[in-house]
């Protein structure tokens, strides 16, 4: 068992730019570490999908790389950036969030 868990999320356009997201990750984060005792959290998103890459630089995610043509959307196949974080990484990005 690795101990891991992804997270994925949309956001309607009206919502959008009001700093949601990169909260609601963030706790996420906090429960998936101190409430469940994970390992690692990732996320992946659409490499051109600049705001939800904003999330995850946001959280203090790690960028771990891009797997082209891993995502599908209504236009065709999209890269995909992969982004984590480690449980003991978790408090020292926390404090520096706030």
């Amino acid at each position: 068992m690795n101990l891991e868990a992804d997270i994925g999320y949309f956001l309607g356009k009206s919502f959008r730019g009001h700093g949601i997201m990169t909260r609601a990750v963030q706790a996420l984060l906090d429960i998936a570490f101190d409430e469940y005792g994970l390992h690692r959290v990732y996320l992946e998103c659409a490499a051109d999908n600049l705001p939800s890459n904003g999330v995850a630089q946001r959280c203090g995610m790690r960028i771990e790389g891009t797997l082209h043509g891993r995502l599908i959307l209504k236009d065709g196949y999209h890269d995909c950036n992969h982004y984590a974080v480690l449980a003991e990484e978790w408090p020292d990005i926390k404090a520096s969030l706030q």
